[in-house]
């Protein structure tokens, strides 16, 4: 085959896409999409839509109930006009309901997990800083764990990334935006934690994207963890934010990096987040990258080490 990586593929397709050539994109797809089964479900949204681009509306939909007898289910917007030909197709009714199916079972069964990653030569009878990691919406603690790391944090911390139990698509998982079921996860993951590691519960951090960076705002500024310092990159600000919490918080010492991109369509929102913070003195770092969007920057690692203690 001529790809060995699904990531290699998608760049392609991409590249096809963005020149128009859309029933070139769908052949790449169709060819790859049974050689790369752990992607089946992200090659499908993509197939799914080029298909309905291209008028292929039955296609689409046995693409979509394949997906289903997978077990994947689909939050695609169905009302939306690219996709809103398919209402007309005989299996459309068959295929929607199964997918409500599929989804609620998912919803009840799902809850908060983490994943740990240990730090170099570790050893049980050391205490370890502790930094708490938490995914953008749509993402998940497997893609998030691969791109959240640097050589300081492998070296020296224990890395929990916490998943939280709400879904956001079959592979993907979101906080909600008044931070009360993420809080909940947060906490419940947090004492499983410290039962297990020996963490030293002075050097506790939190840190993450998007939404992450929300959850890591609340938790930090509202004090729900003793977190010593948060490092946020183009967070969504929370709606627990107000000046009594900034200033408690600002008195126990709590610090804080926000890092953004000029590209950001949160960067206003972000910039009076920011005043708001550094006016009622906590000690906070505000970091502007020129040419970055609402998405992680291929230096994260430098960053991160950079700002770390």
């Amino acid at each position: 085959m001529k790809y060995k990586y699904y990531e290699d593929s998608r760049r392609e397709a991409d590249e096809l896409i963005e020149e128009g050539k859309i029933q070139e994109a769908i052949s790449l797809y169709e060819n790859i999409i049974s050689s790369f089964k752990d992607n089946y479900y992200e090659i499908s949204i993509q197939l799914s839509l080029l298909y309905c681009l291209s008028k292929k509306y039955k296609e689409a939909l046995q693409l979509l109930i394949e997906g289903n007898e997978k077990g994947y289910y689909y939050t695609l917007p169905f009302e939306h006009k690219i996709y809103k030909p398919l209402q007309k197709l005989s299996d459309y009714e068959r295929f929607i309901q199964t997918n409500e199916k599929i989804k609620k079972e998912k919803i009840d069964s799902s809850e908060a997990i983490y994943k740990i990653s240990l730090p170099d030569n570790y050893s049980p009878l050391k205490k370890y800083p502790l930094f708490l990691a938490f995914h953008g919406t749509g993402d998940n603690i497997e893609n998030f764990s691969k791109r959240w790391r640097s050589e300081k944090l492998s070296q020296k911390y224990l890395i929990a990334y916490i998943q939280s139990s709400k879904i956001y698509g079959t592979k993907g998982f979101s906080w909600d935006h008044e931070c009360l079921s993420g809080r909940k996860d947060i906490e419940k993951c947090y004492e499983d934690i410290i039962k297990k590691y020996p963490v030293n519960k002075k050097e506790v951090y939190a840190g993450g994207f998007s939404t992450g960076g929300m959850m890591a705002l609340d938790i930090a500024i509202n004090q729900i963890l003793p977190i010593k310092q948060f490092t946020v990159l183009c967070p969504i600000k929370p709606v627990s934010l107000n000046e009594e919490a900034i200033k408690s918080s600002a008195l126990v010492g709590i610090e804080g990096n926000i890092i953004v991109g000029d590209d950001d369509f949160m960067l206003p929102v972000q910039k009076r987040m920011f005043k708001s913070l550094n006016d009622n003195r906590l000690k906070i770092e505000f970091i502007e990258i020129a040419g970055l969007g609402h998405e992680l920057p291929n230096n994260l690692p430098d960053i991160l080490d950079s700002l770390l203690k």
